[in-house]
């Protein structure tokens, strides 16, 4: 209320970025419904017919029917020996555990994670205005009609975040040595309890994927995207709602690159929902419950057919095009 209130004093922006900061938004178990001015603070009006017509394809996209796209093999019982022969024989060393954890209910995230205040980044996606890391790709520093956009929140705010439509932004919190924002990864608090909900299913598994050196965090309202980008090989499970992954071979990663980030991009890669780019790039449905890996310097992106909650790792770099996960990881290309 005390928001509503002062809207009409300031401009929408600022009272919207005034409730990110906000900790009365701390009980998210019903999900409130936000005032309208909020919400700007989670879009960009030239972003917003980009993203009606990416909500019209995840709507018309029907992920019950669609093809999982990438191997798979039963998440009980595994281990590092028997997941490591199996990316060794997948395409892009990708492959998806099925089944390998209980999936979480939203009552429980909103609720967990609005326990404690912590910050948290959003963006929308985009790379192609990081000047000096990706230009090289895109040719150009701002070569996009939506350049890179990010925000600054709390945990507080989620429930104002998951409360608007039509936002291009998602909240993904990665783990760096730069990184002050989150030292919770370990803990029994936000998010490092979700972890050890993914390694209680995966007990053989749990030490290997926790020797990643940089974890994530990923949550994303419907239709929210993640363009082209490429690291080191990586695991993630989403614990909640249903995620489409586009996958491409490492040689096409320039051309994937300007393709996700360049003047034709689109707001969100759900777009593509109704026929990949380029028959080269494929296409995987992950689930609740799912754990995704896909080898190093694979070009990835990502459309969230809802509400979408997960954590994962960036592994590292390995001799071999997959994970091995018998071994450890370098942080950087041998």
């Amino acid at each position: 209320r005390a928001a509503s209130a002062t809207s009409s004093s300031m401009s929408p922006r600022r009272s919207a970025l005034l409730v990110l900061s906000a900790s009365v938004l701390g009980a998210r178990a019903k999900s409130p419904r936000m005032p309208a001015d909020i919400c700007p603070a989670f879009s960009e009006p030239a972003s917003r017919d980009g993203m009606r017509k990416a909500l019209a394809h995840v709507r018309d996209f029907d992920a019950r029917r669609a093809a999982k796209g990438a191997p798979t093999m039963p998440g009980q019982g595994a281990t590092p020996e028997t997941v490591t022969r199996f990316l060794a024989s997948a395409p892009l060393g990708a492959g998806v555990l099925e089944g390998g954890f209980q999936p979480l209910g939203l009552k429980f995230l909103h609720a967990s994670s609005a326990s404690r205040s912590r910050n948290l980044s959003l963006n929308n996606g985009h790379f192609s205005y990081q000047r000096g890391k990706f230009d090289w790709i895109c040719r150009a520093p701002n070569h996009t009609g939506y350049p890179s956009r990010r925000i600054m929140g709390e945990t507080s705010s989620l429930a104002a975040y998951t409360a608007c439509q039509e936002t291009d932004l998602h909240v993904f919190i990665a783990r760096s040595t730069r990184d002050k924002y989150f030292p919770y990864w370990g803990s029994n608090e936000f998010p490092g309890h979700l972890f050890k909900k993914v390694y209680a299913g995966l007990p053989k598994l749990a030490r290997t994927l926790g020797r990643g050196y940089k974890p994530i965090f990923s949550l994303s309202n419907v239709g929210t995207s993640v363009s082209f980008h490429t690291h080191g090989a990586t695991w993630f499970a989403l614990l909640r709602g249903t995620k489409v992954w586009f996958l491409a071979p490492p040689g096409l990663q320039g051309y994937a690159m300007a393709l996700g980030n360049n003047a034709s991009a689109p707001v969100s890669s759900c777009e593509w929902l109704d026929g990949v780019p380029d028959p080269r790039i494929r296409a995987v449905v992950q689930r609740p419950g799912d754990v995704l890996f896909f080898g190093q310097g694979v070009p990835h992106a990502t459309c969230a057919l809802e509400e979408s909650w997960g954590v994962g790792s960036q592994l590292g770099y390995y001799p071999t095009a997959f994970a091995n996960l018998t071994r450890d990881p370098s942080k950087q290309f041998d």
